[in-house]
């Protein structure tokens, strides 16, 4: 035994703070004013499994799993020496070198100049604690996220990043998802300051690998990790920082369905896994929870905004994606097939879908700077085509190419034309404005023959709010007996004699005055 133990042993601050110690039944260590650890009860030594003889006389900061945790000891010395009073939760290590979350409260005692002789430390291991108050922390920001509709890859990116900076430097993280045919590689940003971290996985034989670890049955721990055929740039990580062990999480739906696999990396004595397990299972919980919510919004979305017959987006979609784009700076094109109801009235509402699917894409094909296309109504899309005013698209051009050569539908050949009606957005022209004023060019290409497209001009809206105030006035002029029948003959000349009456329509409207037969008999004969 050292004289500096006995020294210590005689004091009588030392029995005091030993008795002290003793009748708390809290683990506790005694340190001298050099922080270095002059007692350890066996409370302690059951925690950590060190003995007095391991540990004595050293200082305090050695037993701390990092550097970062040293440098944050050495503030707490600051305090120390001041007496006061401190707490702090860090990461302690065992004797086999595995880590635990412990909460130290340190007391010091100073002498009569005010001089920090010997510091009572209490040390409890809160790592359950730490895990559940990570969980929960975890949780709530999962809730938030869905509630605030973050989109699914940051929201597994959240896990990631949590993860990894709950165990940094001692961890890495990453979650590898089912698409259709490919595997999505996602993880934090906690190694990847400045990098992509969300990309399709392309490497062959790192592909195979992960669909094997994505059909395992349970979590499996490995050992030796430089064994799996892992993607490169995270083995660069690992050696890098000496992580040798891997936990594997299978993710899967209750109903067994398979949905990826996360990858949890060690270093090799870091931590006790077999403690975390539980809590990556309920992590694993929460992503599938993140997935089957995103699954869903896809199908809310899919049906508010995408055409189900054609799979394009359907008139909100398309005005969602054009407000998506921002500042607009060009035209909207609504286009028909002239033929449309006749094919479905000849051929079935089948056919009409198919054949409208079929324009869909021969737009597509034709005109690839198109950036948005949906199906505005039954009979017709509509388009937005950006342009500068000095280079009008040349829709009529368009048209004819598209129906240059004949559809083909359920084995049918089918010639048709196409009508169009066009209007300008952007530029002070709201998008409402433009869908408007594309459909009431729309009315008025249905007017001509063959293929024919139609931009919109003002002298149009005109027109329109004259036809209506007419319309409006009509109906009262037939009630108040406004119109007047001129009688016309019809005269055989080679004989000279009246064959038959012409009537004759006149209408003198006490506020319109005389309207003309051409104004309003078109719009009577329409209005039935």
């Amino acid at each position: 035994m050292s004289t500096k133990f006995l020294y210590y042993k005689s004091s009588i601050l030392f029995r005091a703070l030993k008795n002290l110690g003793d009748k708390s039944n809290q683990n506790y260590i005694i340190l001298d004013k050099s922080f270095s650890i002059i007692y350890c009860d066996e409370n302690y030594t059951s925690l950590t499994d060190y003995t007095f003889q391991d540990i004595a006389y050293s200082p305090f900061k050695k037993l701390l799993h990092h550097i970062k945790f040293n440098t944050k000891f050495d503030e707490i010395e600051d305090r120390l020496r001041k007496g006061k009073i401190t707490t702090a939760e860090l990461v302690h290590t065992r004797k086999n070198s595995i880590a635990f979350y412990a909460d130290l409260e340190f007391l010091p005692f100073q002498n009569e100049n005010n001089e920090t002789e010997l510091i009572l430390v209490f040390i409890k291991d809160v790592t359950f604690t730490q895990l559940h108050s990570f969980l929960e922390r975890l949780e709530k920001e999962m809730f938030i996220a869905i509630q605030n509709d973050v989109p699914f890859i940051e929201k597994l990116q959240l896990i990631c990043s949590g993860i990894d900076h709950l165990f940094h430097p001692y961890s890495f993280t990453s979650i590898i998802l089912m698409e259709g045919d490919q595997l999505q590689m996602m993880q934090s940003g906690v190694f990847h300051q400045g990098k992509l971290i969300h990309y399709p996985l392309e490497n062959t034989l790192e592909v195979h690998c992960y669909r094997k670890l994505i059909e395992l049955e349970t979590i499996t721990v490995y050992e030796d990790i430089q064994k799996l055929t892992i993607h490169q740039p995270h083995k660069d990580i690992l050696i890098a920082n000496e992580f040798t062990k891997g936990v594997i999480i299978p993710i899967q739906k209750a109903d067994g369905e398979r949905l990826g696999v996360m990858t949890v990396y060690f270093e090799e004595r870091s931590y006790d896994v077999k403690i975390y397990i539980p809590f990556i299972e309920k992590i694993v919980d929460l992503i599938v929870l993140a997935h089957s919510y995103e699954k869903k919004q896809q199908q809310i979305y899919k049906l508010a905004y995408i055409d189900k017959q054609t799979g394009m987006a359907n008139r909100h979609g398309f005005i969602q994606q054009l407000e998506e784009l921002g500042e607009l700076g060009g035209a909207v094109y609504l286009i028909e097939p002239s033929e449309f109801s006749r094919i479905v009235e000849l051929y079935g509402r089948d056919t009409g879908e198919a054949l409208m699917k079929q324009i869909y894409e021969r737009i597509t094909e034709k005109c690839g700077d198109v950036q948005v296309v949906g199906r505005f109504a039954s009979s017709s899309l509509i388009i937005y085509w950006e342009y500068r005013v000095a280079e009008m698209p040349p829709i009529e051009r368009l048209l004819k190419c598209i129906v240059e050569f004949p559809f083909v539908v359920e084995g049918k050949s089918l010639y048709i034309t196409l009508k169009s009606g066009g209007a300008a957005v952007g530029q002070g022209k709201s998008l409402q404005d433009g869908i408007r004023h594309a459909e009431n060019a729309l009315s008025e290409a249905k007017n001509h023959s063959g293929t024919y497209a139609k931009f919109y001009t003002q002298e149009r809206d005109a027109q329109l709010e004259k036809e209506l105030f007419i319309l409006h006035h009509l109906t009262e002029a037939i009630r108040n007996k406004e119109m007047t029948a001129y009688f016309q003959p019809k005269v055989e000349l080679r004989k000279g004699r009246i064959t038959s009456m012409e009537a004759l329509a006149r209408w003198i409207s006490p506020t319109l005055g005389f309207v003309s037969p051409a104004d309003f008999i078109p719009l009577a004969e329409r209005a039935g």
